[in-house]
């Protein structure tokens, strides 16, 4: 019992099991009642098919989706690990032997675990503004991790997106408090060990990650920096031994780098992963469809030389246009595979995403670079915004890539709106508009002009990115796309 009060008296402990308690349930409603889990396509379909050959010792591959090629080429391994453990567990309803097969209740106990990692994201979202800024800031942040769509949604889909998060915001955290408290090298450590296993299931932390402790060795910490780079390389390390010796290829999560920078960039893309195999076989000289990860990585090396030697300015050309259109508001989870049909569900969710897209990328990196003292922690969260931008819009445009900085733009935006609530809505109040631009300072006027620039390159690029993929939007009115 003294145990228990303790810890009750803990204000952090009781609003991390609100948090949790509240994700649980509002994902376990919302995918309850929408049946999520007949709805497995696409990359969900490849984790569930790959996670199951590998559990039941048939190897780290797709199976019959794939023509028993290796996964590597397709996924990352440390989530596919997580689900063959689960099924590891699981009674099989039916012999099997590879194929192309989904067990609704299978599909139930993996959107539980995913739910679980929803819901302990969004606890530690609220840790780490409590710790960074204060426990309003860390409250609200927390409740935005559960409530905005765009979190619970993937919670619902066999995607790697919520390990991800629960691995990364788990290191942040753990720098967040070294940053503070200055405690020791053991801190930094468990950070790039916990960055180490979410490079495992999305490689795009790895150069941030590598960035890091290139800032270690800047600043003369060598312990921090040499265990953090130790413990980093072995994490990666058994799976890279694996690719060498089994493709002579020393991939440390997976080969999908060529063909995401290829398809992202080529000439006739619009910056998205979208592409006809046919055509993409007869450019790359190879059969797309049964080529396995050696033969496609090869074929890919002289098309991507011939591709930036042969049309630089192309090259320019469309990356000028993801970078405009990276920020586009109208890209959510509504129009994701998950919803069974229901366009009511789909348009509420689609209104509610675009005006949450809004708050988060309007306000989210002006808090972050504007408001408090400019501290190590939120410079460190600007860092992570900017670098993961900057991997996601040079492969190509995705809504899911977007996601894995969401968290740092929910902190920025909630700062921010209580900054304006608190301290400008009262000033607009007591003086007009009019009056109150005439007491701003000639600083003030320049971050005013410098936000209201960044607030057209956001709706510019949503206007843009809406005309460019006009046909998409109509599919998605008529319910025919599945992808918006």
């Amino acid at each position: 019992m003294l145990l228990q009060n303790k810890y009750w008296a803990n204000t952090p402990f009781r609003f991390c099991v609100l948090l949790f308690v509240s994700g649980l349930l509002y994902s376990g409603i919302f995918h309850g009642l929408n049946g999520s889990r007949h709805y497995v396509f696409s990359d969900a379909r490849a984790y569930f098919t790959t996670a199951k050959n590998l559990a039941h010792g048939l190897g780290y591959t797709e199976g019959e989706r794939s023509k028993w090629r290796d996964a590597t080429n397709r996924v990352c391994p440390l989530y596919i690990a997580s689900l063959a453990g689960i099924f590891a567990l699981l009674p099989d309803a039916k012999p099997w032997h590879g194929q192309d097969e989904v067990q609704p209740y299978e599909i139930l106990i993996i959107l539980i675990y995913q739910t679980l990692c929803y819901a302990l994201g969004a606890c530690l979202v609220y840790l780490i503004g409590r710790r960074v800024w204060d426990e309003e800031v860390g409250r609200w942040a927390g409740l935005g991790a559960v409530f905005i769509p765009d979190f619970m949604v993937w919670a619902g889909m066999v995607v790697s997106e919520p390990l991800f998060i629960l691995l990364f915001l788990a290191g942040v955290l753990a720098l967040v408090h070294y940053f503070e408290d200055r405690a020791g090298w053991g801190l930094t450590t468990l950070a790039f060990f916990l960055f180490g296993l979410a490079t495992l299931v999305r490689p795009n932390i790895l150069l941030p990650s590598l960035i890091l402790i290139g800032w270690f060795v800047f600043k003369r910490r060598w312990k921090e920096a040499a265990a953090g780079l130790a413990v980093f390389i072995l994490v990666l390390t058994p799976f890279t031994v694996r690719n060498i010796i089994k493709h002579d290829r020393a991939w440390y999560a997976s080969s999908t780098a060529y063909l995401n920078f290829y398809v992202g960039n080529r000439v006739g893309s619009l910056g998205e992963v979208i592409w006809d195999v046919d055509e993409l076989s007869r450019e790359l000289g190879i059969d797309y469809e049964t080529a396995d990860a050696v033969e496609l990585t090869d074929a890919l090396k002289p098309a991507l030389k011939k591709l930036i030697l042969e049309h630089p300015w192309h090259l320019i050309k469309i990356n000028l246009n993801k970078g405009l259109r990276f920020f586009t508001i109208a890209r959510t989870t509504a129009n994701s595979w998950i919803h069974n049909n229901n366009k009511y569900v789909e348009w509420v969710h689609l209104i509610i995403n675009m005006a949450t897209n809004a708050w988060l990328f309007v306000l989210g990196p002006w808090g972050l670079l504007l408001l408090g003292q400019r501290t190590t922690e939120r410079r460190m969260m600007l860092f992570f915004a900017v670098l993961l931008s900057l991997a996601g819009s040079a492969m190509y445009i995705q809504h899911r890539h977007r996601f894995v900085y969401f968290p740092f733009f929910l902190f920025g935006a909630v700062v921010l709106t209580r900054h304006l609530w608190t301290t400008w809505r009262p000033r607009l109040k007591e003086l007009g508009l009019r009056n109150l631009w005439a007491s701003l300072t000639r600083v003030q006027r320049r971050v005013v002009f410098w936000f209201a620039v960044w607030t057209a390159y956001v709706f510019g690029g949503t206007l843009v990115d809406g005309l460019m993929r006009f046909e998409r939007f109509l599919n998605f009115i008529v319910g025919e796309n599945r992808y918006l």
